[in-house]
């Protein structure tokens, strides 16, 4: 597998010095702070974190084209437009990067919607991604929950998320709900 440092040239080229890519890399450095502090494999938190967002910016005829490549037929149909990328992410990095490792290769997929039972580095991409500081919201509250509990940080996240989704009239993947339903007794603590 190759390292981060070789994988970031890769990433640069695809997305150019574009916001994506300044988005990207503040991930990485959340990730990593996140990763200190929970004890995470640094390595493989940077690794998942650079390539989250790799395909973000394509098509949607690309993204369909990736999907049906690796997952079910259905997968497509089944997950909203705008969350593709999290799909097709997981399909580059297997087939362009070859990367096998699950963990990453889960927390790339599951880094918009979340899951019941994340292991500890799909918790820290999920929470990272959103709580990066150059977001365009105001995420302060929730950045310092994550940097002290960050299972209630997620729980925060997927309620916030759920609760977006429902005022737009949005319905969100069944992993979302099914993240929120697990993990729903955090926000009550």
């Amino acid at each position: 597998m190759l390292n981060f440092n070789q994988i970031l040239p890769i990433v640069e080229s695809k997305l150019g010095l574009s916001s994506r890519m300044s988005h990207t890399m503040q991930v990485v450095e959340t990730a990593i702070k996140l990763a200190h502090i929970y004890h995470a494999d640094v390595e493989k938190v940077k690794i998942a974190a650079l390539l989250h967002d790799v395909t973000k910016h394509e098509t949607d005829d690309y993204h369909q084209s990736l999907i049906e490549s690796y997952f079910d037929i259905d997968t497509c149909n089944k997950w909203p437009k705008p969350i593709w990328h999290a799909l097709s992410a997981v399909v580059f990095a297997k087939k362009i990067i070859k990367i096998d490792d699950l963990e990453i290769l889960n927390a790339i997929k599951y880094h918009t919607s979340g899951r019941p039972e994340m292991s500890l580095i799909e918790k820290i991409i999920f929470v990272a991604d959103y709580i990066e500081p150059t977001r365009k919201f105001d995420n302060s509250k929730i950045r310092n929950l994550a940097y002290n509990n960050l299972d209630k940080a997620l729980a925060t996240i997927l309620k916030s998320q759920n609760d977006y989704l429902e005022s737009i009239g949005e319905v969100p993947v069944s992993e979302e709900v099914e993240a929120l339903r697990y993990y729903q007794h955090l926000l009550e603590e």
